[in-house]
């Protein structure tokens, strides 16, 4: 014998906390590779700086709501690089390859198996290098250094062109004397 009374059902009203549980960084060329694995871990790092030759940063997240975990939603941006929230929907795993120098900030919110949204989320703030190629110390040298080749080719050619002249003006005083002599 078995019964059922719809108006005993509720909805799940927990917001669930939104954690990112870990976090993956990788260089492309294999020589660095840091994991955080761990929640205290993450929500202790106030800002992660990252070298110019990142390659793959991979963020795993979760939204503590057992009741359906499977049913549980995310959305996620990485502001200055996204244009607008991606939807995760029942996924937890997110990559992102060739991110350029600059700021970031991850932000993932989610919502338990009934649709009810944490709006808050959990959020980390990268910072990529800048690649000294692209820094203005570098630029103004290698403008300088331009400049200088530019600057050092055109004395020397106004020199040969100077020398040139004295040589002829010589020639042709000599010239002159010569037949006047005569």
């Amino acid at each position: 014998l078995n019964s059922f009374y719809p108006d005993k059902l509720h909805e799940n009203e927990n917001i669930p906390p939104i954690y990112i549980t870990k976090l993956i960084i990788e260089s492309a060329d294999g020589s660095m590779s840091k994991t955080y694995r761990s929640i205290e871990e993450i929500e202790n790092l106030k800002r992660v700086e990252l070298p110019y030759d990142t390659y793959n940063i991979e963020f795993e997240f979760t939204a503590l709501d057992l009741v359906t975990p499977t049913k549980n939603s995310y959305r996620y941006i990485l502001e200055n690089y996204d244009e607008k929230w991606s939807n995760a929907d029942h996924s937890n795993i997110v990559n992102y390859t060739s991110v350029n120098d600059g700021e970031y900030k991850f932000i993932v919110v989610g919502s338990n198996n009934d649709g009810l949204w944490n709006e808050v989320g959990a959020s980390i703030l990268l910072r990529i290098e800048t690649p000294f190629w692209k820094t203005w110390w570098f630029i103004a040298l290698l403008f300088g250094a331009i400049s200088s080749l530019i600057a050092y080719f055109v004395i020397t050619q106004i020199k040969n062109m100077l020398a040139v002249e004295r040589l002829r003006t010589k020639l042709a005083a000599d010239l002159h004397d010569n037949i006047g002599s005569s």
